[in-house]
């Protein structure tokens, strides 16, 4: 995705005879310089919103020297991006074995960083930096580099670094940055030797293995708050939505849903109940009411809420945030399971004591817009080495609506389907992989294969109605105009067949290291970068193909009595 600046990519470039890996390195310039405290919360999603990075690690550097066992031996991922008379760089090494402490001129002793420029007048600038946060010049003319400003932390799985330099060091009176040569090499000093990683060439201090410099376009910032047109509508809801045919209705009157998938910007998935901040959360709903949202999507997830025996605790976290959307005029789609695909019959009673303790908890709540029982079981069976059938979900699923309707009758239930069923490329729909004795047809939008008229028509011919749960595109790999142009041709489709519902995946982008289920945290994905708004709530061009996205009402929700 690309937010307020994209810092670096890596470009294909013309392979020298000499170092046939040569590489450029693409800064885009940024309005305001990070804070160099080695926090790198800033270089993420919202707030410079971190491109993928220059990766130092296996298949994608060359080892000069040494050995490195994996890349939880030592790696490093590095962003830059400048200021007006200013380059600036953030690292994140792994290193199992940091070691530091030598003074500043025998950096090369220590584990540690080194970033090479070439001078504007034909030299190298080459300096290099220590998880003690020390940095030094290296070469003639070298020594202390006082105007480099540097500061380090060491903790798991290694150090962080963060370094602001000004341009004159290396580009000249012009500080021109565009097309002077560029080179990272990484140190990594372990009780059997030293080990240096290159990422350009092959050696990292030889003209020839330079890579280049390349200064990209300034990024897209967020745009202003986007003029959403006023509702037609304005319902008061006392009692729950209720489903006639293909239509959800809200007090006898046929209604859309507008709804995104709700979780906070840097507390997604389980942190939004582990880490739970109330004021947060109101923060956060009201922006999306202000986006013409009218529901919401939340996950409540299995093992933090107590499995079989619900913590009362996060039961009321879950009562705050849905009386919360209600008092901004959202109803909420409570989806369970979002990680725990288990369909054995052995697996029901304990899934089936979590589902029941929470939806008879609010039973007859209008602010309650159905219960989702799963995100994507179809995944299960729909995957080529699947363990699973689509009869064994059928089971599980029709079992769990059934408890649920038992526990709460007031409600609608739904199930969150991928929707393979509707994206068979030999156009049939199968029974058993529809779940056709759902209440909504709830599916996700994100297959390219079939037309999305052609699929949401699939859906809507269980005679029920149908709600495109989640769509949208990471802007990982679109621009964020790409993205919005998607989005309106979404809702476009989603007008054509008279849709019941759509659903924005997400309100928010999601800084790195805030996505736990990520195996490597630390690194970003494309999960970090699909939010309506930037981390910091500045909403995208996409935030305005979503307000005027279907003609949805506005609720007011009066609070049941308890």
């Amino acid at each position: 995705m690309r937010a307020l600046c994209c810092l670096l990519t890596l470009a294909p470039a013309l392979a020298a005879a000499q170092a046939p890996s040569r590489r450029a390195a693409v800064v885009t310039p940024v309005d305001r310089a990070p804070v160099v405290d080695a926090v790198l919360d800033e270089w993420s999603p919202g707030l410079f919103a971190a491109s993928p990075p220059v990766t130092l690690g296996a298949g994608t550097t060359f080892t000069e020297e040494g050995r490195v066992d994996s890349d939880a031996d030592h790696s490093a991922d590095v962003w830059l991006t400048t200021t007006p008379g200013f380059l600036h760089v953030a690292a994140r090494v792994t290193d199992d074995d940091v070691r530091a402490g030598h003074a500043a001129g025998e950096l090369w002793r220590d584990d540690g960083l080194e970033l090479l420029v070439e001078r504007a007048d034909g030299g190298l600038w080459h300096l290099g930096l220590s998880p003690a946060g020390a940095a030094w010049l290296f070469g003639p003319g070298g020594g202390a580099a006082a105007d480099v400003k540097v500061q380090a932390r060491v903790g798991a799985p290694g150090y962080t670094l963060e370094v602001s330099v000004p341009l004159k060091a290396f580009a000249g009176k012009d500080a021109a940055l565009d097309g002077l040569g560029f080179n990272l090499a990484a140190r990594d000093v372990d009780a059997d030797g030293t080990a240096h990683r290159v990422w350009s060439g092959y050696r990292h201090a030889q003209r020839a293995s330079l890579g280049r410099l390349v200064l990209g376009k300034r990024a897209p910032k967020p745009s202003p708050q986007p003029p959403c047109p006023a509702p037609k509508a304005i319902i008061t809801l006392d009692r729950p939505l209720r489903a006639q045919g293909q239509a959800l209705l809200a007090q006898d009157a046929g209604v859309t849903l507008k709804l995104v998938n709700y979780q906070p910007a840097a507390a997604s998935w389980d942190a939004l109940w582990t880490q739970f901040d109330v004021q947060q959360v109101a923060k956060d709903l009201a922006l999306a009411a202000r986006l013409g949202a009218n529901a919401i999507r939340l996950f409540v997830f299995y093992g933090p809420f107590g499995e079989h025996e619900v913590k009362p605790a996060l039961l009321d976290r879950l009562k705050a945030v849905v009386d919360v959307a209600s008092s901004v005029g959202l109803v909420s789609v409570v989806s369970f399971f979002p990680f725990d695909k288990e369909f054995r019959p052995k697996a029901w009673p304990g899934m089936a004591a979590h589902v029941k303790t929470i939806v008879s908890a609010f039973q007859g709540h209008p602010g309650i817009a159905m219960w989702d029982l799963m995100n994507e079981p179809d995944h299960a069976w729909a995957a080529a080495d699947a363990s699973v059938s689509a009869k064994d979900v059928h089971a599980w699923a029709q079992h769990l609506y059934q408890v649920t309707k038992a526990a709460d009758p007031t409600h609608l239930v739904t199930v969150g389907l991928a929707g393979h069923f509707a994206a068979r490329l030999d156009g049939g729909v199968r029974a058993e992989e529809a779940l056709p004795f759902v209440d909504v047809v709830s599916v996700h939008g994100y297959f390219d294969a079939v037309p999305l008229t052609d699929f949401l028509g699939r859906a809507q011919s269980l005679g029920k109605p149908v709600v495109l749960q989640e769509y949208g595109r990471t802007r990982l790999y679109w621009s964020a105009d790409e993205v919005a142009a998607f989005d309106e041709g979404v809702c476009q489709a989603a007008r054509a067949v008279k849709l019941a519902g759509v659903g924005a995946w997400e309100l928010f982008d999601h800084p790195v290291e805030t996505i736990g289920w990520y195996q490597q945290p630390w690194r970003e994905g494309e999960e970090n970068w699909f939010g309506l708004a930037s981390a910091r709530g500045e909403p995208w061009p996409r935030a305005r193909a979503f307000c005027r996205c279907l003609d949805a009402p506005r609720f007011v929700i009066t609070r049941p009595k308890r």
